[in-house]
């Protein structure tokens, strides 16, 4: 059944891996999506400012039209003012155990990403990314150009 947060009547089976949540604030898709057709549709735990040496944990909430043909990798990076990635963390969904192979249409797919920032962060920009790849390391095209969605930006001022 469709989560909808009504209580169920009857006792109903779930699939042991499969993790249901609303967001009523979104409409699908309002943050972005691929080419294929896979769309980010939640963000949560976005930080106000980046604290060294302090791990920032997001849940991302994905949904697609359709599994996909291969098992994709998500990935979430930090940028750093140099363009490389100061920190990241990559891994197919639910540690693996639910990949895209066998999403269902329109099912909410929420995972957690943490990132261990480094002790140090250098001043100026930074950017938060994600996007997914395959199997080859080939990155999924973002509709409308790029291969990642920006997900936040700060700046880090010296001193």
């Amino acid at each position: 059944p469709a989560a909808t947060g009504a209580p169920l009547s009857d006792p109903q089976p779930l699939d042991w891996f499969a993790y249901f949540s609303t967001h009523a604030s979104l409409t699908p898709g309002d943050l972005g999506g691929w080419e294929n057709g896979m769309r980010l549709d939640a963000v949560s735990g976005l930080p106000e400012a980046l604290t060294p040496n302090t791990p920032v944990v997001l849940e991302l909430t994905w949904g697609a039209p359709a599994p996909t043909e291969t098992p994709l990798t998500a990935f979430v990076q930090l940028i750093g003012p140099d363009g490389r990635p100061v920190a990241q963390d990559d891994h197919q969904p639910e540690g693996g155990f639910y990949p895209t192979t066998g999403w269902h249409a329109g099912e909410p797919t929420t995972d957690t990403f943490t990132l261990n920032l480094p002790a140090t962060l250098p001043p100026g920009a930074y950017s938060l990314v994600t996007g997914w790849y395959d199997a080859s390391g080939a990155r999924v095209p973002v509709a409308g150009g790029g291969d990642v969605l920006t997900l936040g930006e700060w700046v880090e001022k010296d001193g």
